[in-house]
């Protein structure tokens, strides 16, 4: 049987659902993956579902909210500036390449938190990746921060170059831990906007079964509106 950890989510946010053309195909999308979808037939997902207001409460509960934010983010600068010359800073290129690199690692030591958060939200409004990089500059209110600067540090467009150290899995954006790069994420999310755990591969590939009685009640259910009166 395989197992998962549940992090933040519960028993009771579990939800069945089908899967639909347009969040599968903008899934496809953040890993360049091209897939035809003529005939897509809306397979059903299995998740854990519940909103960001509701998460961000879990997490204040379990310790993590904007001020823990703030120091982790603190913490990382003095780690990331510990040297004179950072690893994305101190690169072996020359001229115009290593000026740049000088010239990101100025605009990381002046950028403060909420510099960051505005460029997450750039990153999750236009859902830029790796993949997906910004077309254009992105306009910013401070002339001493260039945000695009920042913008491609979260989106992870520069590749191993961004700020280090790295969370496991996650981009460049300055923190350690995942739940304080949840609390970023929700600082610049709608309270109604939907947070999700997706283990629809486990369910599907009989790796977990933490659905089954979801399933069975979903089975009964469209057996019970498949069975018609008898007409007299």
């Amino acid at each position: 049987m395989g197992r998962y950890q549940r992090w933040h989510f519960v028993r009771s946010d579990r939800v069945i659902r089908p899967e639909t053309r347009e969040r599968h195909a903008r899934y496809q999308a953040r890993y360049n993956h091209v897939e035809n979808l003529s005939n897509w037939h809306e397979p059903d997902e299995y998740l854990y579902l519940t909103t960001a207001e509701i998460l961000r409460q879990r997490l204040a509960a379990a310790g993590f909210h904007r001020t823990t934010l703030e120091l982790e983010f603190l913490e990382y600068l003095q780690v990331a500036f510990k040297f004179p010359h950072p690893r994305f800073a101190s690169t072996h290129e020359e001229g115009i390449k290593a000026r740049k690199a000088e010239e990101r690692a100025a605009t990381i030591r002046r950028a403060g938190l909420d510099d960051w958060l505005f460029a997450l939200r750039v990153v999750m409004s236009k859902d830029l990746t790796v993949h997906n990089s910004r077309m254009e500059d992105i306009a910013y209110s401070d002339p001493n921060i260039d945000i695009n600067v920042l913008v491609d540090e979260t989106s992870g467009f520069l590749g191993w170059k961004d700020i280090s150290p790295r969370i496991k899995h996650l981009l460049g954006f300055p923190c350690f831990t995942l739940e304080s790069m949840a609390v970023a994420m929700l600082e610049v999310t709608e309270d109604d906007a939907e947070c999700i755990l997706d283990v629809s591969d486990l369910v599907r590939t009989n790796r977990a079964y933490s659905f089954e009685d979801l399933v069975v009640a979903k089975k009964n259910a469209t057996q019970s509106k498949d069975v018609r009166p008898i007409q007299h």
